[in-house]
């Protein structure tokens, strides 16, 4: 999570906001953002993707990566370890870093309010808040379940 990005919007739509956040149950802005995101991927309006990750689908499971890095490769089970994860640190406030695998391809740690994602473990670092953090999660198990036979 680089600097937040000032986003000036008139004092109407500010208070709208606020009524969606107190609707929704969200905490920040950006959580409230993100519920609209999800409703507009619902309604099939945008496809569910955040900017600078890729997933992409293997024969026998997935690579990720994020940004322009070299994509890290996941078994199916490796990468619900990783969705795991992402929720004990986020719904627990686990607050320490930790490495899910023995492969350290991942590693997940409380900043704050903010989590650290690194893919692999000692590569790339996204800084996201809960909401990202989580929409990363679920990305991962719609691609896991887009995977898996029914």
């Amino acid at each position: 999570m680089t600097k937040a990005p000032l986003i000036r919007i008139a004092p109407e739509r500010k208070t709208q906001l606020e009524e969606l956040a107190a609707a929704f149950g969200t905490k920040s802005m950006s959580a409230t953002i993100g519920e609209l995101m999800r409703i507009a991927r619902e309604a099939g309006e945008i496809k569910h993707a955040i900017p600078g990750v890729r997933i992409n689908k293997l024969q026998d499971g997935f690579t990720i990566s994020f940004d322009d890095s070299t994509p890290v490769g996941f078994t199916v089970d490796q990468m619900k370890s990783l969705v795991g994860l992402i929720h004990l640190v986020v719904y627990n406030n686990d607050q320490t870093g930790r490495v899910a695998d023995r492969a350290k391809k991942f590693t997940v740690t409380r900043q704050g309010a903010a989590f650290k994602v690194a893919i692999p473990a000692d590569g790339i670092v996204k800084i996201w808040t809960a909401d990202i953090a989580l929409d990363f999660a679920d990305l991962m198990e719609s691609e896991i379940s887009d995977a898996t036979p029914a």
